[in-house]
Parts: structure tokens; C-alpha cells; sequence
């Protein structure tokens, strides 16, 4: 063998030797990509151990460990991060996350998280927009027609109509969106049309819609004092603080039986009892005919402990409405709850022995 030759083989030997190296390392390369994939790579269908095991806070540090790793959010995570902050009982600071996702991912139920947490945290104009492309995307979703049709009423009744014609096809929503079609048609104006659809929020006990109406409408310069003391309650039911404008109100219509019925529930909510009883026997005093006035009194009574006033102001509300149900229904109620406070005296139904106060002969007018 010539010295030539084995040059040739020696170097022929090196060449195999890189390239089976550079084979060995890009293979282990892959086969760590693979490995790794699962930990890197999560998709939208949540394989996260931590939230299938009911730890959303837990899975969000590792989800942010990822992101962080991975430079940077893709849309597919931010979707998963808001849904792990609703999880985990913080919805406003799923908002983000889920609007992050949604300027790349257009999906109806994408849209609806936004559009519920928008109305959560009282960001209206993202919830109008949310429930705008929600049903565009899904118009056959009556749950989502109907829930748009709730806020537009509020925000602008008359764009609410088509979406409460469509939710009304449900069962469950005919009544509720029959009544708010029927507040829009049927008042003679605008001030009218409003109101109505506050009253159908309030009557159902809906005082975030309710707040939201009486908003636009103070908004709108059409603050009424019936309207102010209005957004005032609708204030304290929704955990704020309704007393300065029931104050307003107050001062600018005194003797307003309304006013002062709804200044009775406000001080009412607040535990004022002396105050609730005072506003209730203005708004009776104001309209001595009214069964329902009567029974506010009453009840303001009842819950100051004074059973024997609310006994009367009860029998006087039953006596106009003659013998109207839901006050006879109170008058039951009460004696209920005086025998169950007797017994734990341990006394009879003659045990007491009361004073007549002024206040349960006197007439409010």
C-alpha cells in the first residue's frame, strides 16, 4: 500500500467519523424536539395537568413558564389563560387574554366569554361588540341573540328588536323578550320607551340592566327625579352606593310618592330602619290609597321589631286591596314570625303584654 493510498483511506475514515457524528447529533436533536413538543406545544384543548386536576392558578404559572419559554403568547394561549382566570373566579382578568385571542381567532364562543365579562366589569361598548360578532358569526344561537337583546334594550332599544324576535323562538326566553318588544313598540317616546324597559329589569330583579337603562337615561338629560332615584337603588343593588342621588331626588321631589317609596328601600337596604320608616310614612301619607305603600310601611315596621304597628299598616293594605293575596300573604307571615319569637320567650300568644304606640293609630295622610 502506497503512502498515497493511505492517506486516501485515513481521510475517506474521517469523513465517515463527521458525518456519522453529525447524523448522531442531529438525531438526538429531533428526538428531543419530539420529547419536548408536548411541553412546549399546548393547544387549546387544555393538557394541562394542573387545570384537569382543578388548579387553574397553578396551571397558570405553568402556562406563563411556557409562554415566557416559547417567546412570547400565541392566540391559542391567551384564550387558555382567560379561561383559567374565569376558572379560577377572576373574569376581569380573563378579559384581556381573551381580546388578545380574539384579534386572531375569530369563534363565536370566543366572542361570548369577551361579551359576559365585558358586561361583568361594565365595559359596555366590549360587550356590544362581542354580542355584534357573536351572532354574526352563530346567527341560529338563540342564547346569544337573547343575551344581546338584553343589553341593546338597555343601550338602544330599538337595534334590540331583531335579536329579541329571533331568542323568542326558545321557550325559556318569550316571556322576558316579549315584554322588552313590547316596551320598545308600545311607548308614545323615547323617555316612555325607556323607562318601561327599566321597569321590566327591575321588576324581574335584573338591576344590572336596570342600572345600565337608568344610566343612559341620565345620560340622555332625562334625569326625572323618579329616573334619579331610580339609578340610585339600582346603584345599591349592585353594590354600590345609591345615596346621593336618592338624595337628589329627595330634594328635588319631596312629595313624590315614588321618590320616597324608593328612598324607603334604599335606607331600607342600608339598615336605616328610623329612616325607612320615616321615608315609607311620607310616601303613604302622599297616597293613602295605595295598598302597596301600606305594606312597605308595614314591612318597615316588621323589621324594626315592631310587630303590632306592621300588624296594622298590613290590615289596612289587605282592607284597600280587598284581601289581595301577596297581603294577606303578609299578614300570615307575620304571624308567623311573631309566634316563632314567642315561643323562643317561651311565652303564649297572650304572653306580651304591648303598648300601643303612636304610630300604629295614627293615619299616614
Amino acid at each position: 500500500m502506497t503512502v498515497e493510498t493511505g492517506l486516501k483511506n485515513r481521510n475517506r475514515r474521517r469523513g465517515w467519523i463527521i458525518l456519522s457524528t453529525f447524523a448522531a447529533v442531529l438525531l438526538y436533536l429531533l428526538l428531543m424536539i419530539f420529547l419536548l413538543r408536548p411541553i412546549i406545544e399546548i393547544p387549546v384543548s387544555y393538557q394541562i395537568p394542573e387545570r384537569q386536576t382543578g388548579r387553574p392558578v397553578q396551571a397558570l404559572y405553568q402556562l406563563e413558564s411556557v409562554a415566557q419559554a416559547s417567546g412570547g403568547w400565541s392566540p391559542e394561549w391567551s384564550w387558555l389563560a382567560g379561561d383559567l382566570w374565569k376558572e379560577a373566579g377572576q373574569p376581569r382578568f380573563a378579559l384581556p387574554y381573551w381580546l388578545a385571542a380574539a384579534e386572531k381567532i375569530d369563534d363565536a364562543s370566543l366572542w361570548e366569554n369577551i361579551a359576559q365579562a365585558g358586561i361583568d366589569a361594565a365595559d359596555w361598548s366590549v360587550a356590544v361588540n362581542a354580542w355584534n360578532r357573536a351572532v354574526q358569526l352563530e346567527p341560529e344561537n338563540t342564547a346569544a341573540q337573547f343575551q344581546r337583546g338584553l343589553l341593546m334594550a338597555a343601550i338602544d332599544p330599538e337595534a334590540a328588536l331583531d335579536s329579541l324576535i329571533y331568542a323568542r323562538q326558545e321557550t325559556a326566553y318569550q316571556e322576558l323578550s316579549d315584554a322588552l318588544r313590547s316596551a320598545v313598540t308600545g311607548a308614545e317616546d323615547d323617555l316612555h320607551r325607556r323607562t318601561r324597559i327599566a321597569l321590566v329589569f327591575v321588576e324581574r330583579d335584573m338591576w344590572r340592566y336596570a342600572h345600565l337603562a337608568f344610566e343612559q337615561m341620565m345620560m340622555n338629560d332625562s334625569d326625572t327625579p323618579l329616573v334619579e332615584a331610580y339609578y340610585g337603588l339600582a346603584a345599591d343593588r349592585i353594590g354600590g352606593d345609591g345615596t346621593a342621588f336618592i338624595h337628589s331626588a329627595v330634594q328635588r321631589a319631596p312629595n313624590n310618592p315614588q321618590v320616597r317609596l324608593l328612598e324607603g328601600l334604599h335606607l331600607r337596604a342600608r339598615r336605616d330602619d328610623a329612616g325607612s320608616i320615616a321615608a315609607f310614612t311620607a310616601a303613604a301619607a302622599l297616597d293613602p290609597a295605595s295598598p302597596a305603600l301600606l305594606a312597605e310601611l308595614g314591612m318597615a315596621y316588621q323589621l324594626s321589631g315592631n310587630f303590632i304597628a306592621a300588624r296594622h299598616w298590613y290590615e289596612q293594605a289587605a282592607a284597600l286591596s280587598n284581601n289581595a293575596e301577596p297581603f294577606t300573604r303578609l299578614l300570615q307571615t307575620l304571624n308567623t314570625d311573631e309566634q316563632q319569637i314567642l315561643n323562643e320567650l317561651g311565652l303564649g300568644a297572650d304572653g306580651l303584654q304591648p303598648t300601643t304606640s303612636p304610630e300604629t293609630t295614627a293615619d299616614p295622610a
